[in-house]
């Protein structure tokens, strides 16, 4: 299954989907499904992303720029350019 999403809904979703699966699923089961999920995120809103890693170390998670937030790659449809 493949999800796309733009927005603070995706750390939402991912979180209880992650919670769940902590919560209603022995160890071994749950280190099986976590190691099938596969996240990409352009930056770290919040401390979500910290969160998840942190927590679900076993989790597969590519995140570009990586902790250096003003580097998000989101932040260029922010900036006024002049002319």
């Amino acid at each position: 299954m493949t999800h796309n999403h733009w927005s603070d809904c995706f750390y939402i979703r991912i979180k209880l989907i992650l919670y769940k699966i902590d919560k209603t699923k022995d160890k071994a089961e749950a280190e099986k499904l976590i190691s099938k999920l596969r996240v990409y995120t352009i930056s770290d809103q919040d401390d979500s992303g910290i969160w998840i890693r942190n927590n679900f170390p076993g989790l597969f998670y590519i995140v570009t720029p990586g902790d250096h937030y003003g580097s998000a790659t989101w932040t260029g449809i922010n900036e006024i350019e002049s002319g």
